[in-house]
């Protein structure tokens, strides 16, 4: 619980285990009170997939927890790899 979202932990195990940079890392998430923004000040970027029943499609917060880009479906992650 020390090192749940948005602690930096998770991201620099993640960074570790897999030998890669941050800047070569996407995360992809939903909920924008708490997904997006430690990854962003990491450098990793961010994609928030926004669909029309999801449980927090309807939350809207400042441009620091906003994802770098959104989409409406998982099909349109192949566009940004």
């Amino acid at each position: 619980r020390d090192f749940w979202k948005p602690h930096a932990r998770a991201y620099e195990l993640a960074k570790e285990q897999l030998g890669v940079e941050f800047n070569e890392m996407m995360y992809i998430g939903d909920n924008v009170s708490k997904d997006f923004i430690t990854a962003k000040k990491l450098g990793i970027k961010t994609i928030r997939i926004k669909r029309d029943e999801g449980v927090y499609a309807s939350l809207e917060y400042g441009t620091e927890h906003q994802a770098h880009y959104e989409i409406n479906s998982l099909e349109q992650v192949k566009n940004f790899i």
